[in-house]
């Protein structure tokens, strides 16, 4: 933070403008949100929220709708939206909308358009797929995964415009084949499927629905890996903690079953093991023409799947098939401690024929008759779907929310990725014997004219960026001459301060005389009084040893006297002690007197009462 204080407005605006381009360094989370496209997000979540009658009778959220109305169309028109493509044909559909071969008007470039509905992703709770979907494609740089061109949002539903190929699936190739490949072919693309879902892996995102659907030909007759709807991102450890359903039934594997039965409190994780189980399901279908585990409900299913080591067999025609390819879709059909990886399929004996830095230049088996770059001859037809969409943005009283989710969806692919995507493009093209010339020389065109487009807005931000330095260098040129007039306006004040300090000087030369003949004053005096102290010290030291004999002697007499005190204190002990002694018989002595004068006091009774008995006897006698 303290750097960037110090840095210039005119730096800081660069940097921030940068950033906003998204040609910026800086490494920040979810640095797409605060590209152009997320911050246009962001204005029109703002202002379709406000642009509500009931919300409008607030004074200053009318206030905004009205400053930005007209802007809002303008931008509005300026931002890829529907209406610069023409839809040729639906060739798929799905729960969440569906797939459509557009052409661009503009350009006549061929896009396949996803278009998923608002309203239906968001009745799903805790699902962020469409996140997942436009990040990977966007974010890819592989061959083997389909790319993101633009990605546009309206009320009602969020537009992913991708690669289109022309090849069809791999479900349409295997009917071609009444449902069984040779095994050839079974080799070669299961060789290009493992490169496929490993530069998925690499990425940090787990694809958990690979099937013959999801897998895309080109129209070379390469695979292209596609359909990310049901993707998830890797954490940390390289796991998935996720208990939402996910998957096609018979390619689902065993742990995501575990992981789905275990409730949303549970901490059940996968990994991207789960992905190598579904290859293992696309090579048994590839050979047998049915998946392993399938049945009449999904429920039974899922049994075969979970108790896969008892339900895992192979049809009598297993014979015909090679050990190697056997072993294969054995170890992929294993538990995930056990089951094959990407290291282990590379230096698998099935694949040791296998070039695997130049199988993307290598002829494929199967390349695919297309009759023009909108050829959709390979896909199933749809029949167009009316749907009727009830708006409740219009009848709505408080800020809903809804449109924030989807807030960084908006997507364009910069223009140095239009011209690799076009380099590549133009590869394909020349290498297809089925391509015209007109396409590779309208491809090259098309590449030139973006190339030139790129070049200008090099320029432009060149031009822009040379503009801010320019100001720059004013602003540091006038701020250097403002530093010149301080600078000698300090040189006049240093001068004067000079001359200030060598009139001190003389003034503290004359001081410091005086101050030297005083020393020698104060010296003296110190020498004397440093004298003085060690005649009293001299004094004090014997008068300190008289004391010390005299309190020598004071503790012999002390002693002497303790002596005597414990003397007398023994005799008067024995003194009291014999008293107490003599006390005692004196006391036994009165006791004995008492007894006796009892006697005798009896005896004087006893005698009073006889004796006139004894006289009258005398008298008888």
């Amino acid at each position: 933070m303290a750097d960037q204080a110090q840095e210039s407005i005119a730096t800081r605006f660069m940097r921030l403008n940068q950033l906003i381009l998204g040609k910026s360094n800086y490494n920040l989370p979810k640095k797409y949100l605060i590209h152009r496209d997320g911050l246009l997000d962001i204005l029109f979540a703002l202002y379709e929220e406000c642009n509500v009658d009931y919300l409008r009778k607030d004074k200053h959220i009318a206030s905004f709708v009205d400053k930005f109305k007209d802007l809002m169309v303008e931008l509005r028109s300026l931002r890829v939206n529907l209406r610069d493509f023409e839809v040729k044909k639906i060739i798929g559909r799905g729960h969440f909308g569906e797939v459509q071969v557009v052409r661009e008007k503009a350009t006549g470039d061929v896009y396949a358009m996803k278009v998923l509905r608002k309203q239906e992703t968001l009745s799903q709770q805790n699902m962020a797929f469409y996140e997942e979907e436009r990040d990977i494609m966007a974010k890819s740089t592989s061959p083997w995964l389909t790319k993101l061109q633009y990605a546009f949002q309206d009320n009602q539903n969020l537009y992913l415009i991708m690669e289109f190929h022309p090849g069809g699936d791999m479900l349409s190739l295997l009917e071609k084949y009444d449902n069984i490949l040779p095994e050839e072919m079974c080799q070669f693309y299961l060789a290009e499927l493992v490169l496929a879902i490993h530069s998925l892996h690499s990425m940090g995102y787990v694809h958990r629905d690979i099937k013959p659907d999801n897998i895309l030909i080109d129209r070379t007759g390469h695979i292209k890996l596609a359909d990310f709807g049901s993707s998830s991102k890797l954490n940390n450890h390289k796991l998935v903690i996720s208990s939402m359903p996910v998957g096609t039934p018979d390619y689902v594997a065993p742990e995501v079953l575990t992981a789905m039965n275990a409730g949303p409190a549970s901490s059940k994780s996968y990994g991207v093991e789960c992905d190598w189980w579904s290859l293992g399901i696309v090579a048994y279908e590839m050979v047998f023409g049915s998946t392993p585990f399938t049945s009449d409900t999904v429920l039974i299913t899922y049994n075969n799947i979970m108790n896969f080591k008892k339900s895992l067999t192979f049809p009598p025609e297993a014979s015909e098939v090679s050990d190697m390819l056997i072993d294969l879709i054995k170890k992929l059909l294993d538990d995930p401690i056990n089951r094959l990886g990407y290291e282990e399929l590379v230096v698998h004996p099935l694949f040791t024929d296998v070039d695997w830095n130049n199988i993307r230049h290598t002829a494929p088996p199967f390349v695919p008759t297309v009759s023009g770059v909108d050829d959709t001859s390979n896909f199933d037809d749809f029949e167009p779907e009316i749907r009727i969409f009830m708006s409740e943005l219009k009848n709505k009283k408080e800020f809903s929310g809804k449109s924030l989710p989807f807030i960084g969806f908006t997507y364009t692919s910069p223009f140095e990725q239009l011209i690799e995507r076009l380099s590549a493009s133009d590869e394909m093209l020349v290498q297809s014997p089925s391509t015209s010339f007109s396409e590779v020389d309208a491809s090259s065109k098309k590449r030139e004219i973006v190339s030139l487009q790129k070049k200008i807005m090099q320029m432009t931000d060149s031009e822009l960026t040379l503009k801010t330095e320019i100001k720059k260098l004013n602003t540091n040129m006038k701020a250097k001459d403002l530093d010149i007039e301080t600078m000698r306006a300090d040189k006049l004040l240093q001068d004067q301060l000079v001359a200030e300090l060598q009139a001190e000087v003389k003034q503290v030369k004359q001081l410091l005389g005086y101050e030297r003949e005083h020393r020698l004053i104060t010296e003296k005096k110190a020498s004397h009084l440093v004298r003085c102290m060690k005649m009293r010290q001299r004094q004090d030291a014997i008068r300190l040893r008289a004391k010390s004999n005299e309190f020598r002697h004071g503790e012999c007499e002390k002693m002497s006297l303790e002596e005597q005190l414990d003397e007398a204190l023994l005799r008067m002990d024995e003194f009291v002690k014999e008293r107490t002694d003599l006390l005692e018989e004196l006391h036994q002595t009165k006791h004995v007197l008492l007894e006796c004068q009892q006697k005798l006091k009896e005896v004087c009774t006893f005698l009073v009462f006889i004796l006139p008995f004894i006289a009258k006897a005398f008298l008888l006698i």
